[in-house]
């Protein structure tokens, strides 16, 4: 049985990339919603650079 795809169950290895169960899950691609209800989406990549802050509310990162 597979754990949830949460944030504490997605760990970084000793190559920098992320995993969860095992599996390389740096380039998959996940949506966000900000506190001012914008959705976007990162892969996880690019979330950990970016800090997962919202394009439109933070349009300079």
């Amino acid at each position: 049985m597979a754990t949830p795809f949460t944030p504490e169950n997605i760990h970084q290895g000793d190559d920098d990339r992320w995993y969860h169960d095992g599996v390389d899950v740096t380039d998959r691609p996940v949506w966000f919603q900000c506190p001012e209800g914008h959705e976007y989406q990162f892969t996880l990549a690019e979330a950990v650079a970016r800090r997962a802050r919202c394009p439109e509310c933070h349009p300079d990162q």
